[in-house]
């Protein structure tokens, strides 16, 4: 695993590392200010998406015409 990787940071803020991991990126983070800004981005980034789908409501029918398109006879 490369801890300077910016995937490595982004799996991080996702909560999608080992243990091991995880502590190896937190203590990397400690002195490199480059991921500290990398993971600032990815929490940013949660959290603006977080807001944005708060204010969606699906329409009450959605699940019932996902269903519908996904069993009506193929046009072939």
């Amino acid at each position: 695993m490369n801890i300077h990787d910016p995937e490595t940071i982004a799996m991080y803020a996702a909560d999608q590392l080992a243990a091991d991991e995880a502590a190896a990126v937190e203590s990397h983070l400690a002195d490199c200010a480059d991921c500290r800004a990398e993971l600032a981005f990815w929490h940013e980034l949660r959290a603006e998406i977080n807001t944005s789908s708060a204010a969606l409501t699906p329409p009450p029918d959605l699940a019932e015409r996902a269903l519908d398109h996904i069993y009506a006879p193929s046009p072939l």
